[in-house]
């Protein structure tokens, strides 16, 4: 059985774990192209930088424009970690569960002034559960919520999937985006994996709502190349 690893990182990922004896082999599912950084919009009080995605992340550790950090943990997080950029406020589980960490830590600071900067992709722009987390933070204080960069479908995905996914294989997905560009470049006669396994609770319901119902039901993963090791070692 092969592993078919879809995030940015994923042929270096992939090569790891073939040096561990698995078969596995990076197909990405999204690219990306940076959009321009935005002039914010002046508000009074506090800024906090609202991050749910390692792509914002990066974009942001570059500008570092914020009083406070939101972010989603743990890849988001490890990412501002990795430049040293204090994250004030984080939660497991998506944007949601951070938009409600968010709600409980400023009634915890006595509901100070906050207003939100929320870099996004066009992609997350469009979904349901973003517009959920603007009406969450929107009770608290204004939302600037900005594209900062877009994703689209690799070329070449559809004649990579193609010639994976007519014999066993698994696959490890990393991002809501990934997910749906993975169902609109899969071929119609494309068996079903083994296993699927997802990095952030976002993924695993995106997963979950796309997938036919006879392929298998997303697993949660914290540390995904160590999961599919034990996946394949039968633990």
């Amino acid at each position: 059985m092969r592993w078919l690893l879809t995030h940015a990182r994923s042929v270096e990922d992939a090569e790891a774990l073939r040096r561990r004896g698995i078969d596995a082999v990076g197909i990405p599912c999204v690219a990306f192209s940076p959009l321009p950084w935005p002039e914010w919009p002046l508000e009074d009080g506090q800024a906090v930088a609202f991050l749910t995605s390692p792509r914002a992340a990066h974009r942001y550790a570059v500008h570092r424009d914020a009083d406070l950090v939101a972010a989603v943990s743990p890849r988001t997080s490890a990412v501002l970690h990795a430049d040293q950029i204090e994250v004030t406020i984080s939660s497991p589980g998506g944007t949601e569960a951070l938009a409600a960490a968010v709600v409980a830590a400023w009634k915890a600071r006595g509901e100070p002034t906050w207003h939100f900067r929320y870099p996004t992709s066009a992609h997350g722009a469009r979904s349901s559960e973003q517009t959920r987390t603007l009406e969450t933070l929107q009770k608290l204080g204004p939302v600037a919520r900005v594209e900062v960069y877009a994703n689209r479908v690799p070329q070449e995905l559809p004649s990579q999937l193609a010639r994976e996914v007519a014999h066993s294989w698994s696959i490890g997905v990393a991002s809501p985006s990934a997910v749906t560009n993975l169902f609109a470049a899969l071929p119609a006669s494309a068996l079903a994996p083994r296993h699927a396994i997802c990095f952030g609770a976002s993924t695993v319901r995106a997963w979950n709502k796309a997938r036919p119902s006879r392929w298998p039901c997303a697993t949660l993963a914290r540390e995904p190349m160590e999961a599919i090791a034990l996946l394949e070692n039968g633990q």
